[in-house]
């Protein structure tokens, strides 16, 4: 063909029975004719890379190819379960969606399903510490993070060098080393591969060193590489608001909800790039839509109670504090600190210390810590 192309290779998996089979063609695509065909079976789908294996060899052997041990098949890399690979990538999915808890979860299932899955060990340890964006909160335990970095850098032999450099892009991450991060994130980058945590470790080191004109390029390229990807947006109205560019970083955010309009995450975004701005009323309108459009994000009422005591509404902000500690049993120490500091704003100092020693013993009482109240 003009492009070079000299065979092709189609392939379908069928099932029969209670087995399945993966059939192949290899095509003469000058003449559209038959080479040879290949074809594997497998007792189930978790059967598929070693059936994808076998088919290889064949094809390999068909058109003069080596079969040498040192190729590297697909069973002896990443993992040879389909079922952990289908966890790991609903995981990896929700951590782009920012949604940690369900993503910690698909990934724990992932390494249950198949104990040597590296990078699989990797992301849950991104989960577990928030993502990252947790790496700047210095007084999150790493523990459990830095145990399943360990394992993943155990399994590590079982990974592709770009699966090995993310891995220590991650634990460069949990150590809190960002310069390390964004070298590894840099040296997958150069290698011609565009993962999305590269550019983002990048980011976040270029905002550690305040170089926001170079994180704005960095955020540039991702988007080149893929306008679709809203973490992008995320970061590029964060890095205007950092140059103080508001407009733009509100510009930057409705496009971030355009794309993820069902995560927490671009609703709570644009509330905050309001308040960056100092347009309150706008900020108390995206929490509202917040809380109207996913009534169950009912936290919006304590950044739209924080809004109102910023416009100096301080019982319209109480109000709303009172109305989340009335629907959500679980809130009431943070909505007493809440309470405390919106009195402390108005100088109200006696009524200020009644509530914040009510939410200290309630946190007390609770056996609550105080960012799980948050």
């Amino acid at each position: 063909t003009r492009a070079g192309v000299q065979s092709m290779l189609l392939g379908s998996i069928v099932q029969i029975g209670g087995r399945i089979r993966l059939v192949s063609e290899l095509l003469d695509v000058k003449q559209g004719s038959i080479i040879a065909t290949q074809s594997a079976d497998g007792a189930s789908y978790d059967d598929v890379f070693s059936m994808v294996d076998s088919v290889t060899e064949q094809v390999g052997k068909q058109i003069g190819g080596t079969t040498a041990k040192g190729v590297l098949r697909v069973t002896d890399v990443g993992t040879s379960s389909l079922e952990a690979l289908n966890r790991y990538q609903q995981g990896y999915d929700l951590i782009l969606r920012w949604n940690w808890d369900e993503a910690e979860k698909f990934l724990q299932e992932a390494v249950e399903i198949d104990p040597t899955f590296a990078i699989a060990y990797a992301y849950l340890a991104l989960a577990k510490i928030g993502g990252i964006m947790g790496v700047q909160d210095l007084y999150w335990d790493m523990t459990e993070a830095r145990k399943n970095v360990e394992s993943a850098q155990e399994h590590a032999e079982k990974s592709t060098e770009d699966e090995r450099l993310i891995i220590r892009m991650i634990a460069a991450l949990i150590d809190r080393d960002l310069a390390a991060a964004a070298r590894f994130g840099q040296e997958l980058l150069d290698r011609g591969i565009p993962e999305r945590l590269a550019y983002y470790s990048l980011i976040l080191n270029q905002w550690n060193r305040r170089d926001f004109q170079a994180a704005g390029r960095t955020v540039e390229r991702l988007l080149e590489n893929d306008p679709t990807d809203a973490n992008g947006y995320n970061f590029l109205a964060y890095n205007h608001g950092f140059l103080g560019d508001y407009l733009a970083s509100i510009s930057a955010i409705k496009k971030y909800m355009a794309i993820h309009p069902d995560v927490y995450n671009s609703h709570d975004g644009a509330w905050e790039m309001s308040m960056w701005a100092g347009q309150y009323d706008e900020a108390v309108r995206y929490a509202d839509e917040a809380m109207r459009t996913h009534p169950e994000w009912i936290s919006f009422d304590s950044l739209a109670g924080w809004t109102l005591i910023h416009k100096g509404d301080g019982e319209a902000a109480r109000e709303r504090f009172r109305r989340l500690e009335r629907i959500s049993s679980a809130r009431p120490a943070p909505v007493a600190r809440y309470l405390g500091y919106s009195y402390l704003r108005e100088g109200r100092h006696q009524e200020a210390e009644t509530e914040l020693r009510r939410s200290l013993a309630l946190y007390q009482d609770s056996g609550q810590k105080w960012r799980e109240g948050m």
